[in-house]
């Protein structure tokens, strides 16, 4: 399991090991949010952890016109974002996240393909991966695996 959890942003996806709808999460940092939960306490039980936002969480409340003419992240399309050569300077792959932003995604999934010069999760690759979660979480987005 991938844990780069260093900021509390987005900890859910750094190394959450679950599926969307899956109450059997398992990991360090979900451990340590459900401690928090359970020691904060209001008339209906213990609060729950901050939901995962590739689970949809607003679904449930009433429809907001605002969400819909402007929707978050979440709501946005995410495309497939192949890997499937050397992985580029910070610079390039910068750019490649800038042109999903102004498109209008809300994240993308880093998906390495055959082809991949740069060795799968070697320090190169593990290092491209940090970098792209803290520039997209930075700027808004989404960053999956």
């Amino acid at each position: 399991m991938i844990n780069m959890a260093s900021s509390s942003s987005c900890r859910i996806f750094r190394g959450a090991s679950h599926s969307v709808g899956d109450s059997s999460m398992k990991d360090d940092h979900v451990h340590e949010l459900s401690s928090e939960a359970a020691s904060s306490h209001h008339e209906h039980g213990p609060a729950r952890p901050k939901p995962n936002p590739l689970s949809f969480p607003k679904s449930s409340e009433p429809f907001s016109l605002d969400l819909f003419r402007s929707p978050s992240a979440e709501y946005r399309g995410c495309p497939l974002w192949a890997w499937n050569s050397k992985l580029p300077d910070k610079e390039h792959l910068e750019r490649q996240m800038e042109c999903f932003r102004d498109m209008g995604f809300g994240g993308f999934y880093m998906h390495s393909r055959v082809g991949l010069d740069t060795e799968y999760l070697g320090k190169k690759f593990m290092d491209t991966v940090e970098k792209c979660v803290d520039w997209a979480e930075s700027n808004g987005m989404l960053p999956c695996l």
